[in-house]
């Protein structure tokens, strides 16, 4: 009698496994199934061109060129840089540029009084391509760079602060080479946008798509 219950207990625990194994391969089937339709979901998008640029993305600019606009242009350029200086750049340097912006107050080394005449007082020196390399890089550990803002942005804020400086040095063939010229050595290049994720798939849905792909009939169940 013992024998024979060890018996039946021994063959109760096999097939205990089998709604495992079942669950084990429905699982890895889903898987897989998924895995293949995300690819062939990417694989059908449309190739993104290299040379169209995202809707929230500028392209790049020619900073080179604006930095010696023609008069008109440098009228525009310094209406918009005396907003966006007095919204960016003013809390510390003051209104005027004088260095003297309540946030400024304290700090060491001191805020740039963009009035100073001295060019050894000068970070990077004070022609355009200096000033650019400040906004772009930051200065002296107590200012950040600028960088987040449009590189256009920048050449207008330069522009406007540099009616404050006195005897501003002319620009040097080498203050123009190290200018950003946008598109240049692929300078601008957008790389195209990743595929959106698929929506998921029910695993019914799934086997039968993939079954369709292999040219395989659906097993169907016995009435």
């Amino acid at each position: 009698m013992s024998q024979h219950g060890a018996g039946e207990r021994e063959a109760t625990s096999v097939w205990a496994y089998v709604p495992m194994a079942v669950i084990g391969i429905v699982l890895v089937a889903w898987v897989f199934a998924t895995g293949y339709l995300r690819g062939a979901h990417q694989g059908a998008q449309t190739p993104v061109d290299p040379n169209v640029l995202p809707k929230d993305n500028k392209p790049a600019v020619n900073v080179r060129a604006l930095a010696q606009p023609d008069e008109e242009l440098l009228k525009e350029l310094s209406r918009e840089g005396k907003v966006l200086y007095e919204v960016n750049c003013a809390s510390c340097h003051g209104k005027e540029g004088y260095g003297d912006g309540d946030k400024g107050v304290g700090l060491n080394p001191p805020v740039r009084n963009f009035h100073e005449s001295n060019p050894a007082a000068w970070t990077n020196g004070k022609s355009f391509a200096a000033l650019w390399k400040t906004l772009h890089e930051g200065a002296n550990g107590s200012m950040s760079n600028y960088r987040h803002l449009p590189e256009d942005d920048r050449v207008a804020i330069v522009h406007y602060m540099s009616k404050w400086i006195p005897e501003q040095p002319e620009l040097t063939e080498d203050d123009l080479a190290s200018l950003p010229t946008g598109r240049e050595a692929g300078a601008g290049t957008v790389a195209p946008m990743e595929a959106p994720e698929p929506p998921p798939v029910e695993i019914g849905v799934a086997m039968k798509l993939l079954l369709e792909e292999r040219g395989t009939e659906p097993a169907r169940s016995v009435q």
